[in-house]
């Protein structure tokens, strides 16, 4: 077998049996499934859900609450990090049999998709820590949260939010802006002749950059996980400590749904840590571990758990609507509702065109 071997970096694998190259260099066959068969549904789903949870909230004025507002942004971060994180992988698995390969992002690829998934994620990670704290301030401090609510105050801290992230994810772009390409001489025989003799992946400047990647995305993560579980315990005491949500007052009316809202945030924010630590844990592991100079334990690790770590991350995104929907009574009914409506219009569109298809055609 023949390689271009002129500007890359050659690895001869054939002196390895075909179950070293299979564990060393191929997706494994859950990995294979996962990709292929789970992913296209997750994406599908979490699009759909997304998108739905986006339209009942604009087509319902009631609906636009400021925890809604923070909640359709965490959905279009949802989208992005399905259509980017989830969408590559599904595209690899069936370009290449060698997971590394990343051949067909070239130099801009690597800029891009790697940039939109950190975007979008480390954007998840500011928005429900902003709509946990919204709550909290409501709940726990209503007197400072009436001097800093306002639609305009939401969109700013909104925004900030956003541009954070940006900021951010421009910053590690060195850890992953060089494509780099590497040669591989296969085994001589049949099963291999259909294998890439190149690949590609997005390298690193310098290899510290890596480290940085690890550490600006994973301490933020564990930081906010304390404050948030701090805010959650104080607003679940605020809440249960101000009222009993038995009564029949208006008050206590209005103050179940503040517990309905209260729980629904922390559900979706114990979700959204519970589905995201684990990769945070590695990330973090191979951060230690690399300044260690020992990274061989991490890694068996990661081989072990994969790709189970990156699949939680994916059904994060896809199941935030419907907890929305699970835990809100209130948002449940807006759901069925506004597809009540476009059943209804659908079926007036198709009566008034059947009307119109019986008319004679006027005149130019």
């Amino acid at each position: 077998m023949t390689a271009n071997t002129s500007d890359s970096v050659c690895f001869d694998v054939t002196f390895l049996t075909d179950e070293q190259i299979s564990q060393n260099f191929l997706y494994k066959p859950a990995e294979e499934i996962i990709f292929k068969f789970v992913l296209p549904a997750i994406i599908l789903t979490g699009f759909l859900g997304n998108m739905f949870f986006l339209f009942v909230v604009c087509s319902l004025p009631r609906t636009r609450t400021v925890t809604n507002i923070y909640l359709c942004n965490l959905s279009i971060a949802d989208i992005l990090f399905l259509f980017f994180g989830a969408g590559e992988k599904f595209l690899r698995v069936f370009l290449s049999p060698v997971s590394a390969d990343r051949f067909f992002f070239q130099q801009s690829g690597c800029i891009i998709i790697i940039f939109m998934i950190n975007f979008s994620s480390i954007a998840s990670l500011l928005l429900v820590t902003l709509v946990t704290v919204e709550r909290y301030y409501a709940i726990s401090r209503p007197v400072q949260h009436r001097l800093i609510a306002g639609r305009s105050r939401t969109v700013k801290f909104i925004a900030g939010a956003w541009a954070t992230s940006f900021i951010i994810s421009t910053t590690i772009v060195p850890s992953h802006s060089v494509f780099s390409t590497f040669c591989f001489l296969w085994p001589d025989k049949e099963h291999y002749d259909a294998f890439p003799t190149q690949i590609g992946i997005c390298n690193h400047v310098a290899p510290w950059l890596s480290d940085y990647s690890n550490g600006v995305q994973t301490i933020p993560f564990f930081v906010a996980l304390l404050l948030n579980l701090y805010m959650y315990v104080a607003i679940i005491r605020s809440l249960y400590r101000r009222v009993d949500p038995h009564t029949n007052s208006v008050s206590a009316s209005t103050a179940r749904m503040r517990l309905v809202v209260a729980w629904m945030v922390i559900i979706n924010g114990i979700v959204f840590f519970c589905c995201n630590a684990l990769f945070n844990l590695i990330s973090a592991m191979f951060m230690v571990s690399s300044l260690a100079s020992d990274t061989q334990t991490v890694i068996y690790w990661y081989n072990t758990i994969s790709p189970f770590h990156v699949l939680l991350l994916y059904i994060n995104s896809m199941i935030n609507p419907f907890i929305y929907g699970a835990t809100n009574q209130r948002l449940r009914k807006a759901f069925f509702l506004t597809m009540r409506c476009s059943v209804k219009e659908t079926s007036m569109t198709e009566g008034t065109d059947t009307k119109l298809s019986g008319t004679k055609q006027l005149p130019r």
